[in-house]
């Protein structure tokens, strides 16, 4: 637990996503605010993210609230899972600016 600052007497995060039970009138999934979000099981990123805090500030407590949307454009290779040698593996080089002579000579290295 970390302390935000002295005069913060709440803080909540919150996610949003798509609902597991509900669905809007075109069939879709709804979208809803959770307190809880696991990237071990979810396939998604949030599209947004929520954060709120209470504070007392003087003799009137205060309420901010902040929402952000989240969109990747390119994620990583590392992000989407280990790629494993072949065209992948040639594809993740370029991206990472590498080229096919200094990758073996990396994995020469790995197995000394």
């Amino acid at each position: 637990e970390t302390e935000v600052l002295p005069e913060v007497d709440d803080l909540v995060w919150e996610f949003l996503g798509r609902s597991q039970n509900e669905m809007d009138m075109r069939g879709r999934p709804k979208e809803e605010w959770t307190s809880r979000w696991d990237g071990t099981q979810e396939k998604t990123l949030p599209a947004a993210v929520r954060f709120s805090w209470r504070a007392r500030l003087g003799a009137v407590p205060y309420e901010w609230r902040i929402e952000t949307p989240l969109y990747v454009l390119n994620p990583p290779p590392d992000v989407l899972g280990a790629i494993q040698g072949g065209d992948a593996a040639a594809r993740r080089d370029r991206i990472r600016g590498r080229g096919r002579e200094e990758r073996k000579r990396e994995e020469k290295g790995r197995d000394r």
